[in-house]
Protein backbone atom coordinates (compact mmCIF):
# COMPACT_ATOMS: atom_id res chain seq x y z
CA UNK A 1 0.00 0.00 0.00
CA UNK A 2 2.77 2.35 0.94
CA UNK A 3 4.58 1.63 -2.33
CA UNK A 4 1.38 2.23 -4.30
CA UNK A 5 0.78 5.55 -2.53
CA UNK A 6 4.31 6.70 -3.26
CA UNK A 7 3.94 5.73 -6.91
CA UNK A 8 0.69 7.69 -7.15
CA UNK A 9 2.32 10.71 -5.54
CA UNK A 10 5.23 10.54 -7.98
CA UNK A 11 2.82 10.38 -10.95
CA UNK A 12 0.88 13.37 -9.68
CA UNK A 13 4.11 15.27 -9.15
CA UNK A 14 5.30 14.47 -12.66
CA UNK A 15 2.00 15.65 -14.15
CA UNK A 16 2.17 18.86 -12.13
CA UNK A 17 5.72 19.48 -13.33
CA UNK A 18 4.68 18.87 -16.94
CA UNK A 19 1.73 21.25 -16.58
CA UNK A 20 4.00 23.86 -15.05
CA UNK A 21 6.50 23.47 -17.88
CA UNK A 22 3.71 23.67 -20.46
CA UNK A 23 2.27 26.82 -18.89
CA UNK A 24 5.72 28.36 -18.64
CA UNK A 25 6.47 27.51 -22.27
CA UNK A 26 3.11 28.89 -23.44
CA UNK A 27 3.61 32.07 -21.44
CA UNK A 28 7.13 32.46 -22.82
CA UNK A 29 5.94 31.89 -26.40
CA UNK A 30 3.09 34.36 -25.99
CA UNK A 31 5.45 36.93 -24.52
CA UNK A 32 7.90 36.31 -27.35
CA UNK A 33 5.15 36.77 -29.94
CA UNK A 34 4.01 40.01 -28.30
CA UNK A 35 7.59 41.25 -28.18
CA UNK A 36 8.09 40.30 -31.83
CA UNK A 37 4.90 42.09 -32.88
CA UNK A 38 5.96 45.14 -30.86
CA UNK A 39 9.41 45.25 -32.47
CA UNK A 40 7.97 44.62 -35.94
CA UNK A 41 5.45 47.43 -35.55
CA UNK A 42 8.15 49.88 -34.50
CA UNK A 43 10.44 48.84 -37.37
CA UNK A 44 7.64 49.18 -39.93
CA UNK A 45 6.67 52.57 -38.52
CA UNK A 46 10.20 53.93 -38.71
CA UNK A 47 10.73 52.53 -42.22
CA UNK A 48 7.52 54.24 -43.39
CA UNK A 49 8.63 57.57 -41.99
CA UNK A 50 12.15 57.28 -43.39
CA UNK A 51 10.82 56.39 -46.84
CA UNK A 52 8.41 59.31 -46.73
CA UNK A 53 11.17 61.62 -45.51
CA UNK A 54 13.24 60.63 -48.55
CA UNK A 55 10.29 61.62 -50.73
CA UNK A 56 10.13 64.95 -48.93
CA UNK A 57 13.80 65.59 -49.65
CA UNK A 58 13.28 64.90 -53.36
CA UNK A 59 10.21 67.13 -53.42
CA UNK A 60 12.05 69.96 -51.69
CA UNK A 61 14.90 69.66 -54.20
CA UNK A 62 12.38 69.90 -57.04
CA UNK A 63 10.74 72.96 -55.49
CA UNK A 64 14.13 74.59 -54.95
CA UNK A 65 14.98 74.02 -58.62
CA UNK A 66 11.88 76.02 -59.53
CA UNK A 67 13.06 78.88 -57.37
CA UNK A 68 10.14 78.52 -54.98
CA UNK A 69 10.07 78.13 -51.22
CA UNK A 70 7.58 75.82 -49.62
CA UNK A 71 7.16 74.82 -45.99
CA UNK A 72 6.98 71.08 -45.39
CA UNK A 73 7.46 68.64 -42.58
CA UNK A 74 11.06 67.72 -41.95
CA UNK A 75 12.36 64.34 -40.89
CA UNK A 76 13.16 65.42 -37.27
CA UNK A 77 9.62 66.75 -36.87
CA UNK A 78 8.12 63.54 -38.21
CA UNK A 79 10.42 61.48 -35.99
CA UNK A 80 9.13 63.37 -32.96
CA UNK A 81 5.54 62.68 -33.99
CA UNK A 82 6.43 59.03 -34.52
CA UNK A 83 8.01 58.78 -31.07
CA UNK A 84 4.86 60.26 -29.56
CA UNK A 85 2.68 57.70 -31.33
CA UNK A 86 4.93 54.80 -30.34
CA UNK A 87 5.02 56.05 -26.77
CA UNK A 88 1.23 56.00 -26.62
CA UNK A 89 1.27 52.54 -28.21
CA UNK A 90 3.77 51.27 -25.60
CA UNK A 91 1.61 52.71 -22.82
CA UNK A 92 -1.43 50.84 -24.13
CA UNK A 93 -3.22 54.04 -25.15
CA UNK A 94 -3.33 52.98 -28.81
CA UNK A 95 -4.12 49.62 -30.36
CA UNK A 96 -2.06 48.34 -33.29
CA UNK A 97 -4.91 49.22 -35.64
CA UNK A 98 -5.11 52.76 -34.27
CA UNK A 99 -1.33 53.11 -34.52
CA UNK A 100 -1.26 52.01 -38.16
CA UNK A 101 -4.13 54.38 -38.99
CA UNK A 102 -2.23 57.25 -37.35
CA UNK A 103 0.92 56.31 -39.29
CA UNK A 104 -1.02 56.38 -42.55
CA UNK A 105 -2.15 59.93 -41.78
CA UNK A 106 1.39 60.89 -40.77
CA UNK A 107 3.02 59.83 -44.04
CA UNK A 108 0.33 61.09 -46.42
CA UNK A 109 1.71 64.03 -48.42
CA UNK A 110 0.12 67.36 -47.63
CA UNK A 111 -0.86 69.97 -50.23
CA UNK A 112 2.46 71.78 -49.76
CA UNK A 113 4.34 68.65 -50.91
CA UNK A 114 2.46 68.22 -54.16
CA UNK A 115 4.36 69.30 -57.24
CA UNK A 116 3.07 72.23 -59.22
CA UNK A 117 1.43 71.32 -62.56
CA UNK A 118 3.96 71.28 -65.38
CA UNK A 119 1.84 73.48 -67.66
CA UNK A 120 -0.60 75.24 -65.35
CA UNK A 121 -3.56 74.51 -63.11
CA UNK A 122 -6.82 73.95 -64.98
CA UNK A 123 -9.51 76.04 -63.32
CA UNK A 124 -12.54 74.87 -65.26
CA UNK A 125 -13.80 72.97 -68.26
CA UNK A 126 -14.10 76.09 -70.38
CA UNK A 127 -16.12 74.72 -73.28
CA UNK A 128 -16.94 71.80 -75.55
CA UNK A 129 -17.31 72.27 -79.30
CA UNK A 130 -19.71 70.24 -81.45
CA UNK A 131 -19.70 70.08 -85.23
CA UNK A 132 -23.34 69.79 -86.33
CA UNK A 133 -25.27 69.65 -89.60
CA UNK A 134 -27.46 72.67 -88.88
CA UNK A 135 -26.23 75.27 -86.39
CA UNK A 136 -29.59 77.04 -86.04
CA UNK A 137 -31.46 73.79 -85.50
CA UNK A 138 -28.99 72.72 -82.81
CA UNK A 139 -29.10 76.16 -81.17
CA UNK A 140 -32.90 75.96 -80.95
CA UNK A 141 -32.68 72.42 -79.58
CA UNK A 142 -30.35 73.28 -76.69
CA UNK A 143 -32.06 76.60 -75.95
CA UNK A 144 -35.60 75.22 -75.86
CA UNK A 145 -34.75 72.13 -73.82
CA UNK A 146 -32.08 73.48 -71.47
CA UNK A 147 -32.46 77.26 -71.57
CA UNK A 148 -28.96 77.87 -72.93
CA UNK A 149 -28.75 81.45 -74.28
CA UNK A 150 -26.29 82.72 -76.87
CA UNK A 151 -23.04 83.83 -75.24
CA UNK A 152 -20.97 84.89 -78.25
CA UNK A 153 -21.08 84.58 -82.01
CA UNK A 154 -18.25 83.13 -84.06
CA UNK A 155 -19.50 83.02 -87.62
CA UNK A 156 -20.50 80.60 -88.95
CA UNK A 157 -21.00 79.16 -85.46
CA UNK A 158 -22.40 80.19 -82.11
CA UNK A 159 -21.49 79.66 -78.45
CA UNK A 160 -24.22 78.90 -75.90
CA UNK A 161 -23.77 79.74 -72.24
CA UNK A 162 -23.64 76.86 -69.73
CA UNK A 163 -22.83 78.00 -66.19
CA UNK A 164 -19.22 79.20 -66.10
CA UNK A 165 -18.49 77.63 -69.51
CA UNK A 166 -20.15 77.30 -72.88
CA UNK A 167 -21.09 74.93 -75.68
CA UNK A 168 -19.81 75.72 -79.17
CA UNK A 169 -21.91 74.79 -82.21
CA UNK A 170 -20.25 74.90 -85.63
CA UNK A 171 -21.18 73.52 -89.06
CA UNK A 172 -19.61 70.22 -90.04
CA UNK A 173 -18.00 69.97 -93.46
CA UNK A 174 -20.08 68.43 -96.23
CA UNK A 175 -19.92 64.66 -96.26
CA UNK A 176 -18.65 64.41 -92.66
CA UNK A 177 -20.60 63.08 -89.69
CA UNK A 178 -21.46 65.34 -86.73
CA UNK A 179 -18.95 64.97 -83.91
CA UNK A 180 -17.53 66.32 -80.70
CA UNK A 181 -14.54 68.21 -82.07
CA UNK A 182 -12.69 69.18 -78.90
CA UNK A 183 -12.93 70.37 -75.32
CA UNK A 184 -11.14 73.31 -73.75
CA UNK A 185 -9.46 73.69 -70.36
CA UNK A 186 -9.36 77.16 -68.84
CA UNK A 187 -6.02 78.04 -67.22
CA UNK A 188 -5.20 80.86 -64.85
CA UNK A 189 -2.81 83.44 -66.31
CA UNK A 190 -2.77 81.77 -69.73
CA UNK A 191 -0.17 82.83 -72.30
CA UNK A 192 -0.34 80.95 -75.61
CA UNK A 193 3.32 81.27 -76.61
CA UNK A 194 4.69 80.49 -73.14
CA UNK A 195 2.34 77.51 -72.82
CA UNK A 196 3.45 76.19 -76.20
CA UNK A 197 7.08 76.32 -75.06
CA UNK A 198 6.23 74.46 -71.85
CA UNK A 199 4.45 71.77 -73.84
CA UNK A 200 7.42 71.45 -76.20
CA UNK A 201 9.68 70.92 -73.18
CA UNK A 202 7.44 67.97 -72.27
CA UNK A 203 7.68 66.57 -75.80
CA UNK A 204 4.13 67.62 -76.74
CA UNK A 205 3.42 69.34 -80.05
CA UNK A 206 0.93 72.18 -79.99
CA UNK A 207 -0.38 74.60 -82.60
CA UNK A 208 -1.63 78.15 -82.21
CA UNK A 209 -4.48 79.38 -84.35
CA UNK A 210 -4.79 83.14 -84.59
CA UNK A 211 -8.37 84.37 -84.83
CA UNK A 212 -8.07 88.13 -85.28
CA UNK A 213 -6.16 89.18 -82.14
CA UNK A 214 -7.02 86.03 -80.17
CA UNK A 215 -4.53 83.16 -79.98
CA UNK A 216 -6.08 79.72 -79.55
CA UNK A 217 -3.85 76.78 -78.62
CA UNK A 218 -4.56 73.16 -79.56
CA UNK A 219 -2.85 69.86 -78.77
CA UNK A 220 -3.63 66.15 -78.78
CA UNK A 221 -3.72 64.06 -75.61
CA UNK A 222 -2.24 60.56 -75.28
CA UNK A 223 -5.24 59.06 -77.09
CA UNK A 224 -5.18 61.60 -79.89
CA UNK A 225 -8.17 63.54 -78.56
CA UNK A 226 -8.14 67.23 -79.43
CA UNK A 227 -7.68 69.60 -76.49
CA UNK A 228 -7.77 73.39 -76.51
CA UNK A 229 -6.10 75.54 -73.85
CA UNK A 230 -7.21 79.10 -73.12
CA UNK A 231 -7.40 81.61 -70.33
CA UNK A 232 -10.07 80.75 -67.76
CA UNK A 233 -11.96 83.90 -68.83
CA UNK A 234 -12.14 82.87 -72.49
CA UNK A 235 -15.71 82.96 -73.81
CA UNK A 236 -15.21 82.61 -77.55
CA UNK A 237 -15.07 86.38 -77.93
CA UNK A 238 -12.38 88.76 -79.12
CA UNK A 239 -9.28 90.34 -77.63
CA UNK A 240 -5.97 88.76 -76.59
CA UNK A 241 -7.74 86.46 -74.14
CA UNK A 242 -10.90 85.98 -76.21
CA UNK A 243 -12.94 87.20 -73.25
CA UNK A 244 -14.66 90.23 -74.80
CA UNK A 245 -17.91 90.00 -76.69
CA UNK A 246 -17.72 91.23 -80.31
CA UNK A 247 -19.39 94.57 -80.89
Amino acid sequence: MRSSAMSTARCRGSRAIRRTRTCTTSFTCAATRRSHRWRTTRVIARCCVRAHASGIVETRRHVASLGERRHSRTEPCMTKELDTLLGRYDAGQLSRRELLAALAMLVLPGPSLQRAPQIGAAKLLNHVTLYVRDVERSRAFYHSLFGMPVLTQQAPGVNLSVGAGFLGLYPVDAGEAPRIDHFCLGLQGFDAEATKRKLAAQGIDATIRERDDTKELYLADRDGLRVQLQDARYNGGVGPLGDRKPR
